[in-house]
């Protein structure tokens, strides 16, 4: 009965894990990502 419960709850943490990362690999990825979508555009 309780293991959907845990299990959810493991998906949810590591969600919110991999989310964090994706946040600071943003900020560093940032003028990257921008020149390349820039580069792209023109």
């Amino acid at each position: 009965m309780l293991s959907p419960v845990i299990y959810s709850y493991s998906v949810a943490k590591t969600w919110h894990i991999f989310c964090l990362n994706r946040k600071i690999n943003n900020a560093i990825d940032a003028p990257f990502t921008t020149h390349l979508l820039w580069l792209s555009i023109s």
